[in-house]
């Protein structure tokens, strides 16, 4: 591989063959991971899209050796922001890195992700990291550069690929040039493979979403610190409290991380949550034991990392992957605010999970969620094409009363068989769930099916594409792939396609809404997109546009006329995630 190290003498020169070409490959070497905290650039790695063109690294603040004056830095920002494409791998981290030294949003059409045509062409590769994806596909060579670092490192005495900027630029420069030269090898091995399965439509769409992630990973959430503290508090003490009660009852210091003397104690063969939470009398201990993991939880993986992670304006700014899940739905982790508990009003549980209610629209705004209602049993009503279950929906009524009332059931053991005919749950997993006899849950199942007879024969039908074909399409033609023919995740064929979809829609709604309404171009100055939670677009919004907004929201969220029951969209708003009431369109108007 070429690599060229830039400097004063060079970086004309440099800058004029670069000039030349208006797509670029991009990388950026930085201090850390967290640009929100003070990590930045130490330097920038660029390259043409042409075949066998080097990778230039331009040093800019690496703690030894000659950095370029940050006035060429700018200089190059300018030129980022200027160019028709710029191609890179996991890219939305050095967005964010550009963005803190000033570049601007990249806009719509502009940036590419190699990571994500690699996450299109093959969703179940262990990981998805360059030099390893590189290697399996390119040769071993690929690696060479990142051994070289790293022996560079344990000469000098430093750990990690975080502290390379307190290296000599020259020791850094093959490294870094390989990230973009084999960035654009690896697209030009992916751009065949996309064509092939017709997914080159859907990478350029998938970048455009990487884009909405941006603007939500930048905009975050803000938490109340004052509330925050507080109930990190209150969550140490009522945690000490349970551990002090457990402990009474043990008659000694039991290590409540160990499951072998949590078992032991209370002779049980697992302490797993719904284990204990299935026992119908549970106990002072069982009870004091799910009280101190619940409080623990919320603590140690809220209110203290919050209150840690925040920036000057409290705000919290996650990182949301679109190459983390198999079917595409976004994940979302440092910290996961998919995963924040909803409040509850049961028993001693609504004490502790309150912790939306620590999430704060910021002044002058407030917080809009838009929620797609149903989502999945709409989407699977459509794909299954059951005709009782598409009427029950498009008329508003309620699908588990009607199907309990239909089979002669209670209404929550009507839901669950909605939910896991989909999925292909059987008679015994569902007798396990609502603790009844295996004779009685395979004769409710079967009158199911006799009432939405759509949906086996779609299980059915998409179980045999998936094992005939190796894969199955979702409505957009995004592929989920199975390979083997005994593979046991046929059996979620259905269900990947239905969950699939509800993030294809997802994607297609949070594109649009960013194009039409947020992004600098849009109708709507100032809304902001903050985060997405699976099926949910939460937005801030200034309290002067609510109620013009809201209106332009859903109509683009249930602009799907392909669908029949079309998505349905449910909008709760208010000043705290938490207490959000429901927005009554009439009184709004």
């Amino acid at each position: 591989m070429i690599s060229e190290l830039v400097d004063k003498g060079s970086f004309n020169r440099v800058v004029n063959y670069l000039r030349k070409h208006k797509r670029w490959s991009v990388d950026t070497e930085t201090t850390g991971l967290d640009s929100w905290h003070g990590d930045r650039v130490c330097g920038l790695v660029l390259g043409s899209m042409e075949p066998n063109s080097p990778g230039y690294y331009f040093p800019i603040r690496h703690a030894t050796g000659n950095n370029l004056p940050m006035g060429h830095y700018h200089q190059l920002l300018e030129l980022l922001e200027s160019r028709d494409r710029c191609t890179g791998w996991n890219y939305k981290f050095d967005i964010h890195m550009l963005m803190a030294d000033g570049l601007p949003m990249p806009r719509l059409g502009t940036v590419e992700d190699v990571m994500l045509a690699a996450h299109l062409m093959n969703e179940n590769e262990i990981n998805f990291k360059l030099k390893d994806l590189s290697a399996k596909y390119l040769g071993d060579w690929a690696k060479e550069p990142e051994r070289a670092l790293t022996a560079a490192l344990v000469e000098a005495g430093l750990g990690g690929k975080g502290q390379m900027w307190q290296l000599n630029p020259s020791a850094v420069r093959d490294y870094a040039g390989a990230d973009v030269i084999l960035t654009r090898r690896m697209r030009k091995l992916y751009w065949q493979g996309l064509k092939d399965w017709k997914l080159d439509q859907i990478w350029t769409e998938v970048n455009d979403y990487l884009l909405v992630t941006v603007e939500m990973e930048r905009n975050g959430i803000t938490i109340d610190p004052k509330m925050t503290k507080k109930f990190e508090q209150e969550a140490q003490r009522k945690e000490k409290k349970s551990h002090e009660l457990i402990k009474s009852l043990v008659g000694y210091d039991i290590n409540l991380n160990s499951h072998p003397q949590l078992k032991a104690w209370l002779n049980l063969p697992s302490t797993a949550k719904d284990v204990l939470e299935a026992i119908v009398e549970p106990g002072p201990e069982i009870e004091a034991l799910l009280k101190y993991r619940a409080w623990n939880k919320v603590r140690t993986s809220y209110y203290t990392p919050w209150l840690e992670k925040r920036d000057e304006e409290n705000r919290i700014h996650p990182s949301i992957a679109l190459h983390g899940t198999v079917a595409g739905r976004p994940s979302c982790r440092d910290p996961n605010l998919q995963a924040v508990p909803r409040k509850t009003d049961k028993g001693w549980k609504k004490d502790v999970y309150k912790v939306k209610n620590a999430v704060v629209a910021r002044p002058g705004f407030t917080m809009v969620s838009a929620d797609y209602s149903q989502a999945e049993l709409r989407l699977g009503a459509f794909v299954c094409n059951d005709p009782v279950m598409i009427e029950i929906l498009e008329s508003g009524r309620d699908i588990h009363a009607e199907a309990a009332s239909m089979m002669d059931i209670e209404r929550d053991s009507a839901k669950r068989i909605n939910f896991g005919a989909f999925y292909g749950a059987g008679a015994k997993k569902l007798a396990k769930e609502r603790n009844i006899a295996i004779e009685l849950a395979e004769y409710d199942l079967g009158k199911y099916h006799d009432t939405f007879k759509g949906i086996k024969t779609a299980y059915l039908y998409t179980q045999d594409q998936a094992r005939a074909k190796g894969f199955i399409r979702m409505w957009t033609g995004r592929v989920r792939r199975y390979y083997s023919q005994l593979n046991p995740e046929h059996r979620k064929a259905l269900s990947n396609i239905i969950q699939g979809g509800v993030s294809e829609i997802m994607r297609h709604a949070l594109t649009r809404i960013y194009y039409e309404i947020v992004s600098p171009t849009g109708r709507l100055k100032g809304v902001k997109l903050i985060l997405q939670v699976h099926d949910n677009i939460i937005f801030e919004i200034p309290n002067a546009k609510v109620k013009k907004a809201i209106p332009v929201i859903v109509g683009i969220m249930e602009d799907f006329k392909q669908f029949r029951p079309a998505p349905k969209v449910d909008v709760v708003i208010g000043d705290r995630w938490g207490t959000l009431t429901k927005w009554d369109k009439e009184n709004a108007a």
